[in-house]
């Protein structure tokens, strides 16, 4: 009896330590197996079921994921557009060069013929086309002398009238212009001449006309409260004895309130 159970506690220790312990863990996607005395291999999981599932998203940062999630948007500069009904007043100045064409061909030999001035301009404008200015203008002196005699012959002139413009938008900045108007010119002649031997008397003559003024033009907005004008312009003498029409190129500034 003694000697059967001696066999038997032996071959039940030979059986255990011969035997496989048969048990599974997961870490980390892969899976631990136990081998008796302490011993483990490690097997990677191959099998579709027991992969780790891959997650939908990439990980990233917190700060990166706040950049993605708000858009980005580029700085933009706005156009302020004008209500189609605000009236808008101004005030402007403006430069100009003008060329007198005189009724009879003498005259051009003792009369001067081209002038600058300076205007000086206040208006409205209405709506985004229609708008009205009115003026005032002052032309510079100018002199022309006989060489010969040493008489000399010094004119210049004033206008004061209004100006209705019609604007057509191109775009944003840009605005085409005409206008029709209605001006009282003045012309100043001042004729010396030589009385007696180094002694010069001068005598004045004012002539006053009506002129109808035709303009075409263009006008660029600089910001919402400046722009630069130029134009052009024909001016038709009611009485053209002496004065046929007078042609005119300006350049100017307006501010817009």
């Amino acid at each position: 009896m003694r000697k059967f159970l001696l066999l038997a506690g032996i071959f039940t220790v030979l059986a255990c330590n011969t035997a496989k312990a048969e048990r599974y863990y997961e870490e980390d996607g892969y899976y631990y197996r136990e081998q008796p005395r302490y011993t483990r291999s490690v097997e990677y999981a191959s099998d579709r079921e027991y992969q780790k599932p891959q997650p939908r998203y990439e990980r990233v940062r917190r700060s990166e994921v706040r950049e993605v999630r708000e858009p980005q948007y580029h700085k933009k500069e706005y156009v302020q557009y004008e209500e189609p009904n605000k009236i808008r007043p101004y005030i402007g100045l403006d430069i100009a060069t003008s060329k007198v064409e005189f009724a009879e061909d003498y005259l051009k030999d003792y009369l001067e013929d081209g002038h600058n001035s300076l205007s000086l301009s206040v208006g409205a404008k209405f709506n985004e086309n229609f708008g009205v200015e009115a003026f005032i203008q002052q032309s510079s002196e100018e002199e022309k002398r006989d060489s010969y005699y040493g008489d000399s012959e010094t004119t210049s002139y004033t206008a004061v009238g209004l100006d209705f413009i019609g604007y057509i938008p191109v775009n944003q900045e840009v605005e085409l212009l005409a206008s029709l108007g209605l001006a009282q010119y003045t012309f100043n002649e001042t004729y010396e001449y030589e009385y007696d031997m180094g002694e010069y008397i001068g005598e004045k003559t004012n002539m006053h006309t009506m002129g109808i003024r035709l303009g075409v033009g263009v006008q660029m907005k600089l910001n919402d409260n400046w722009a630069l004008r130029g134009m052009a312009r024909y001016v038709k003498m009611n009485d053209d004895d002496i004065i046929e029409n007078l042609t005119e190129l300006s350049l100017g500034l307006r501010y817009m309130f």
